[in-house]
């Protein structure tokens, strides 16, 4: 193939590249001394170094399910946390959780407890006769 006006390039990006033959860089070479012009143009871009830009991956784990997204695993951990009995690992993902949750504050959080509580008491009784008022 021969080099001209119109192909240069894809030469050239191939001898940046080292993948062309012996032959196929003398011809390049050969070309770039009868074209100055573009010889000049192409010996800046020898010059260039290119360094990889540092991306970070986007983050997904808010897409993540937890467990805790369950309703019957929240109310466990909600009635463990407030008899403290979760581990240190259990606390700290509760609390996380609650943290990366908005939507669940302090009053919602009470709040399922209480219906928690009402509920076992409700199951508690037999026939699920109202429990005695105070």
């Amino acid at each position: 193939m021969n080099i001209n006006r119109e192909n240069y390039e894809i030469f050239y990006v191939d001898y940046l590249d080292g993948t062309l033959s012996v032959e196929e860089v003398d011809l390049l070479l050969g070309f770039l001394k009868q074209n100055p012009d573009l010889k000049a143009q192409l010996e800046g871009i020898e010059q260039m170094v290119f360094e990889p830009e540092k991306i970070s991956a986007p983050l997904f784990n808010h897409l993540k399910k937890n467990d805790l997204d369950k309703v019957e695993v929240f109310e466990e951990t909600c009635i463990r946390s407030i008899e403290n009995q979760l581990s240190t690992i259990e606390n700290e993902q509760f609390e996380l959780f609650l943290s990366g949750n908005p939507s669940i504050t302090i009053p919602v959080f009470v709040a399922s407890l209480q219906l928690i509580l009402e509920k076992e008491m409700w199951e508690t009784f037999e026939g699920n006769n109202p429990p005695p008022s105070p």
